[in-house]
């Protein structure tokens, strides 16, 4: 499900006070999307897993520090790096790395069957990187429901924004099983993987403890995992709707940071 940017803003999709733009890169880069779109593309055709990877990225480095590239510093991005690449040559200097991140992490889902949804721009990167903050930020795996709750208030996300997904998650199968962190959004959100889901969760099948946990401990998160297991339109719109909101968690914009020519280096 698809959802115009005119239409977002009049549902009331956009975060209260975000500083991206839906269109951004209009004049200065106007076939950015385009140009991540067939990076992306490929590189799930060769290797389907790279498509949570990608999904996987911009969430990590999203619950970081916030949407800023940090966690691309001093790392191998792969399909990232092609990604940069790309857009150097055609616009060189104006795309950055955290904007790719959130294009490819939209395209990844895109590509995979799930719910496409316009991407907020005008990201900036940040000149550092922060372990001790990714150690303490990004929820473990072995998270109950308490400790999900906190650590997605804490970067400003809701329970409906953690429980979006983990139904699609469940009992993947063999070649599409992606390895994940707890219960952040999964590319595999396809009506043809809803059934396995749907039953995985209520029969203690879930792939993970915290995506289990969601449906295990009664309360707001197994009604939420009941309504996407039985609503492929709801969870479209609620995965749009929490993927704009993780996407605009404290940006850097303007004159902050840089647009680094290479994802893993600051510019000399």
């Amino acid at each position: 499900m698809a959802y115009p940017a005119q239409e977002t803003r009049a549902a009331g999709f956009l975060p209260d006070g975000s500083p991206l733009q839906f269109h951004f890169y209009d004049k200065s880069c106007p076939n950015v999307e385009k140009i991540v779109r067939q990076v992306v593309s490929s590189a799930v055709a060769s290797e389907a897993r790279m498509a949570g990877s990608l999904l996987r990225l911009h969430f990590h480095n999203c619950f970081v520090q916030g949407c800023d590239g940090s966690l691309l510093l001093e790392s191998i991005a792969g399909v990232v790096d092609a990604i940069k690449a790309a857009l150097e040559q055609e616009c060189p200097g104006i795309v950055s790395c955290a904007d790719i991140l959130a294009l490819a992490a939209r395209d990844s889902v895109a590509v995979s069957g799930g719910p496409s949804y316009p991407v907020q721009l005008g990201r900036r990167d940040s000149l550092t990187a922060n372990r001790e903050l990714a150690n303490k930020n990004l929820p473990g795996f072995n998270f109950n429901v308490t400790d999900l709750v906190a650590a997605f208030a804490n970067v400003g996300l809701s329970a409906r924004d953690m429980a979006r997904c983990n139904t699609f998650a469940a009992r993947l199968t063999p070649i599409l099983r992606i390895p994940q962190l707890s219960v952040h959004p999964t590319v595999l959100c396809s009506s043809s993987n809803a059934q396995q889901a749907r039953l995985a969760m209520p029969c203690n099948r879930g792939l993970l403890h915290s995506d289990q946990v969601l449906y295990s401990t009664p309360g707001a998160t197994r009604d939420l995992v009941n309504l996407y297991a039985q609503s492929n339109s709801a969870f479209a719109k609620d995965f749009s709707v929490g993927m704009l909101k993780m996407g605009s968690i404290t940006p850097l914009t303007g004159s902050e940071g840089q647009v680094r020519n290479q994802c893993g280096y600051v510019n000399a």
